[in-house]
């Protein structure tokens, strides 16, 4: 999100087609009061997309301000709880119920209700929210007066909610009551053209990505979807600052990510008929991407490095990261500094210190 555009449509970013599609949808249903189905998977910013819609349903409050929007974990309250999380609870309901407490149905007036997860709830819960879909009315825990409350219900899930009709998990009279208009996310695999775009999005103004980086960002199928690239950029920024860096490179990003990818895309700098006078050295950090090797060892990353601990493992430190990318990448560059500080992306004084901090060699071959 960007926070200098104050448009909801900042919420949004990037310019591929299946994102501007879901960017028109949620511009319709922003004028209307229809309950929403938001479904797609873990990741992909549904609870982002119900804010959108939620933000321009139902006139603002009388007494002004923005209208509310509530949203409730459905996966995180437990069962005994979920009544009175949603309906409230009346002073004296039970022991404990020291003093009334509004439910987030009677929160959500005049705005949007959001059932995040609606996948998870129970059967018995989802017969009593269908009643309040149907009659916009409910009865705090203990109380005796039914309560009007009118909101806008916009529902998510991960799930395949016909799936769980057809199996009996979900009712089907409150799958067809959410699931007027159903708004499909869709994955960051069919948005590769946004991912540059979102890299400059997440990473701090002071860093670029390099081209090598962006190329192995483009071919991960990215099954965490967004959050995933966010978590993925938060580590490489933190590596490539620490050495001094200001632009995230290849040997800045998860090993995963390049295991990743189906060759004859993942390679080494290495020249296959060198290839085995430079041992493997495990490390985070990926071998850079130039072409296909040949050589079948080649073909996977080695495994991330692991410090035992008293018979248990822990990741290794960062200073420990640090010297095996220095070390990895003075093989890769057979001791060329400047093609180095290149690939790792950091000044040639901090290559130097490094090297000379870690006590590494950097022989070259005749």
């Amino acid at each position: 999100m960007s926070s200098s555009r104050e448009s909801w449509e900042s919420m949004f970013v990037g310019e591929s087609p299946a994102l501007r599609a879901l960017v028109d949808e949620v511009r319709l249903l922003r004028g209307s009061d229809v309950p929403v189905l938001v479904v797609g998977e873990t990741g992909t910013g549904k609870e982002a997309v119900a804010r959108a819609i939620g933000g321009g349903a139902l006139a603002l409050p009388a007494a002004g301000g923005a209208a509310p929007f509530v949203p409730v974990n459905c996966a995180a309250i437990p069962e005994p709880l979920l009544e009175a999380e949603l309906f409230g609870v009346e002073r004296g309901a039970f022991t404990g119920a020291t003093e009334r407490r509004l439910g987030r149905i009677e929160e959500a007036d005049g705005g949007t209700l959001f059932l995040d997860e609606i996948g998870e709830l129970p059967l018995s819960a989802q017969a009593k929210i269908l009643r309040v879909l149907q009659e916009h009315r409910f009865r705090r825990v203990g109380g005796g007066a039914e309560r009007p409350s009118a909101f806008r219900v916009v529902a998510a899930t991960h799930r395949n909610l016909r799936a769980a009709v057809r199996e009996g998990r979900f009712r089907e009279d409150l799958f067809f009551r959410l699931a007027v208009y159903e708004v499909d996310v869709p994955p960051l695999r069919v948005r590769t053209g946004d991912i540059a775009v979102l890299a400059r999005h997440f990473l701090p103004s002071s860093m670029q990505l390099a081209p090598s980086a962006l190329a192995i960002l483009e071919r991960h199928p990215w099954p965490g979807n967004i959050r995933e690239l966010q978590n993925v950029l938060r580590r490489a920024a933190l590596i490539a600052g620490s050495m001094g860096g200001v632009e995230v490179a290849g040997p800045h990003l998860p090993a995963y990510l390049v295991r990743s990818v189906p060759p004859p895309v993942i390679a080494t700098s290495f020249r296959p008929s060198r290839l085995s006078e430079h041992p493997k050295m495990p490390s985070i950090f990926p071998p850079v991407i130039v072409r296909a090797s040949t050589r079948p060892e080649a073909m996977s990353a080695p495994p991330e490095p692991r410090e035992r601990t008293g018979g248990s493992q822990r990741p290794a430190r960062l200073a420990d990261l640090e010297r095996q990318a220095l070390q990895q990448a003075l093989h890769r560059c057979n001791g060329d500094i400047a093609r180095v500080v290149r690939e790792l992306g950091v000044g040639r004084s901090t290559v130097y210190r490094k090297i000379k901090q870690y006590k590494l060699e950097r022989r070259r071959s005749e």
